[in-house]
């Protein structure tokens, strides 16, 4: 009876003893991260005392001067359609409740009448208010928003700032926060008299909103 048995495994060469211990003392490679990149382009000289003060920021950029005009007369044009839609509902009920007691005095409408018209007038008026008020609130958000990114972008370009300074701008000051303050600083400087009153209640409303 023959017995099978297996054949004796060949021994391993030389070179391919070589070529595994090769392979096996290489490392795998370790993906890039983003960590990498942020701490391979930080500055180690970056401090946040370098980051430039609003006046800085307003005599280095033109740029930064022309997006101040543009959100202060922004912010006028809405304030006065605000205004102007609000008048009209006032108007609107006091046209009614005049109308309405003109015509209970003549005999032409009874009290009951006369009083279920004031009161759905007023009812639709608190209800116009309450959607006026809704769209202020929406409108000055948005625009409040769009000005971080609309500050960053302004200094990419002819600014006259030491990069170092940009950079610690960049790292360290909250860009919304940045452009309110040199917003603050340009009205001081550049706005007319006659709407300083008006762009300091809207600064006190946006500190309200922080």
């Amino acid at each position: 009876m023959n017995v099978l048995t297996d054949p004796p495994a060949p021994e391993k060469t030389s070179v391919v003893s070589l070529r595994e211990e090769l392979l096996g003392s290489v490392q795998p490679l370790r993906h890039r991260t983003t960590a990498d990149d942020a701490d391979a382009t930080a500055s180690p000289t970056t401090d946040p005392s370098m980051a430039p003060t609003a006046g800085e920021l307003l005599a280095s950029s033109a740029s930064l001067r022309r997006l101040c005009e543009s959100y202060h007369g922004t912010y006028r044009r809405l304030e006065d359609s605000n205004r102007r839609q609000r008048l009209g509902i006032a108007a609107l009920v006091a046209g009614v409740g005049i109308g309405a007691v003109g015509l209970f005095r003549a005999g032409s409408l009874d009290s009951a009448t006369v009083s279920a018209l004031v009161l759905t007038v007023a009812l639709a008026s608190a209800a116009g208010l309450g959607a006026l008020a809704f769209l202020w609130v929406r409108a000055t958000q948005k625009l409040r928003a769009a000005q971080g990114e609309r500050v960053l972008r302004a200094l990419q370009f002819n600014c006259t700032l030491a990069p170092a300074r940009l950079d610690a701008f960049r790292r360290f000051a909250d860009p919304t926060t940045a452009f309110f303050d040199c917003y603050g600083v340009w009205r001081a400087e550049y706005a007319g008299p006659d709407s300083k009153l008006i762009a300091l209640l809207a600064d006190l409303r946006g500190q309200r909103k922080r």
